[in-house]
């Protein structure tokens, strides 16, 4: 790193300023970090709200001519981050677009680490209405990096930059979007035809998600070939303020999960479980018929205990394949996770096999499970 961005790095990162000559009057301040620990010291700068911008040789030394080209191969930013050595396995990295225009709110957010991506829009009939519904579904979605257009109120931008990292999306940089070629060069096949199914070539803030990506991560998102629809009425809304109250994710004294509801309950063994708790918490069902589902299905696993200790032994030796999704998708992965990979099917398989032998709501469970080297 050379220049500004040499004082500030040596500055953040405790590491040592020299300086070299540059052809200037003054020698140019550098820094410089070991290569092998490299994910280190971007997770602390990612941590303290920078994005870091990756430059890699990109041709042989031995056959270049003068200067080694070098090019931006990656920006890794709060809301990209995948680096699985430094994420929480118990919490999602979510980077969010949120889009208004008058009354209307598009929002739309992603786990890149996961390949998990969600959706939503509403129309509503004052402004009041709408501001206070952005806040909550940030609150509720906790995202590490938000992505705004610039219309959006400056009341309503000083609380997010107060809050959360933002990035300004431009009017113009949002209509010079070309999202129909975006999709057909960078998703998958599948991708491609959840994403033509249900019509989202103009949703706003979808738009802008996958633009970000790409310009960002400069690689096929493969991983992202699922397009999921909520509609956050038909759960029960809480404000922040309710959910800081009733301590349902952060203890009110310790501001983490220690001291919380999700502390109590969860015993998940797998890290996916404990994602998976955290949004059922911060969305409650209020569908009578899914919470009695879910209730039947809960009765049945305390009634045989040896059929929930059995699933319970096979999942603690799961890995959290979620988080690989993304390795899968572009075959970026090491043997000990290939082999990982392996392990979790067959622990899969055994678990299906062990549900499908009850006659009751367990049974039911068993035909969702699905044979995941099919996708391989």
């Amino acid at each position: 790193m050379f220049f500004d961005d040499a004082i500030l790095a040596s500055k953040e990162l405790e590491i040592a300023l020299t300086k070299r000559d540059a052809g200037f009057a003054q020698k140019a301040p550098m820094c410089g970090i070991p290569y092998h620990v490299a994910h280190t010291y971007i997770s602390k700068l990612i941590n303290k709200g920078y994005k870091v911008t990756i430059c890699d040789q990109v041709e042989d030394p031995k056959l270049a001519k003068g200067l080694v080209k070098r090019q931006v191969t990656k920006i890794i930013t709060p809301g990209t981050f995948t680096d699985s050595e430094f994420l929480k396995s118990d919490e999602n990295n979510y980077l969010m677009a949120v889009y208004l225009k008058k009354y209307d709110m598009y929002i739309a957010y992603t786990d890149f680490s996961t390949g998990e991506l969600y959706y939503t829009y509403r129309t509503f009939l004052d402004e009041e209405s709408l501001f206070s519904s952005v806040r909550d579904e940030i609150y509720r979605i906790m995202p590490s990096e938000i992505l705004v257009n610039e219309d959006i109120d400056k009341t309503l931008n000083k609380f997010l930059a107060n809050n959360f990292f933002i990035t300004n999306y431009k009017n113009t940089d949002i209509v010079n979007i070309d999202i129909g070629k975006l999709v057909c060069e960078n998703l998958s096949d599948l991708g491609q035809k959840k994403f033509n199914e249900k019509n989202l070539s103009d949703n706003i803030a979808i738009k802008i998600l996958l633009d970000y990506l790409f310009k960002t991560q400069k690689i096929h998102l493969n991983h992202i070939n699922n397009f999921n629809y909520y509609d956050y009425y038909k759960n029960l809304v809480l404000d922040e303020n309710s959910k800081r109250t009733l301590e349902l994710l952060r203890g009110l004294n310790t501001n983490n999960k220690k001291g919380s509801l999700l502390e109590i309950l969860d015993k998940c063994k797998t890290s996916m479980g404990s994602r998976l708790l955290k949004k059922w918490l911060s969305s409650p069902l209020t569908n009578i018929d899914r919470i009695e589902d879910r209730l039947n299905h809960i009765e049945d696993f305390n009634s045989d205990l040896l059929v929930t200790e059995d699933i319970k032994d096979r999942l603690k030796n799961i890995y959290d394949i979620e988080r690989l999704s993304l390795k899968i998708s572009n075959k970026t992965l090491n043997p000990k996770e290939i082999n990982s990979i392996k392990e979790t099917i067959n622990l899969s398989l055994e678990i299906k096999k062990l549900l499908g032998k009850n006659n009751n709501n367990l049974k039911n469970l068993s035909v969702k499970i699905e044979n995941l080297a099919f996708y391989l």
